[in-house]
């Protein structure tokens, strides 16, 4: 269905349809920590006959301080097919984001981000193409490393996923630690 978008076809990291691991991919490329550069490539099947090949690109630049840019790009081509409930797979599906995240640098320890976001996704199905919008705003509250809240409001607009709603979402997790503090 192609008003699902990218979140349908995430396959698991498992065994794909066909019973036999799936390939998957990575080059990545850091210039100390202002510059990080990725490239990614999946192959497997979605049915026991019908392949699909996953690509993606992202970039995080840290130009000055606590700013941080974050540029992603990820796409799937699938062979013509039915998925497992016998109905038309799209054959082609993409989406691209763009990030803002700026950290408070005076509360270390702690610390406190803002997040802005603007998401398109694209589907492909049968000569019809849905497409989605998604704009992000988000606050992540870090009192140490090891502990994170977040609150995020969403905008959705368009055909895909939910197609035109908002929402907010929250969520507390604890017990890791952070690569950055």
């Amino acid at each position: 269905d192609g008003t699902k978008g990218l979140r349908s076809a995430r396959p698991s990291y498992r065994k794909d349809a066909d019973g036999v691991p799936a390939g998957a991919g990575r080059f990545g490329f850091a210039y100390a920590d202002y510059l990080h550069l990725g490239v990614s490539g999946y192959v497997g099947h979605f049915t026991e006959t019908d392949r699909m090949f996953g690509y993606g690109a992202d970039l995080r630049i840290q130009p000055i301080g606590d700013l941080v840019i974050l540029v992603e790009f990820v796409g799937f081509s699938l062979e013509q097919g039915l998925n497992a409930d016998g109905k038309l797979v799209p054959r082609q599906l993409w989406g691209l984001y763009g990030q803002v995240d700026y950290t408070l640098p005076f509360f270390r320890p702690m610390t406190i981000s803002f997040r802005a976001g603007h998401g398109e996704i694209a589907s492909r199905e049968a000569g019809q193409t849905f497409l989605g919008t998604r704009y992000t705003l988000g606050l992540n509250y870090r009192p140490k490393p090891s502990v994170v809240v977040k609150v995020e409001g969403q905008y959705n607009n368009g055909d895909l996923e939910h197609g035109t709603a908002w929402g907010v979402l929250a969520s507390v997790a604890f017990g890791f630690s952070s690569l950055n503090n």
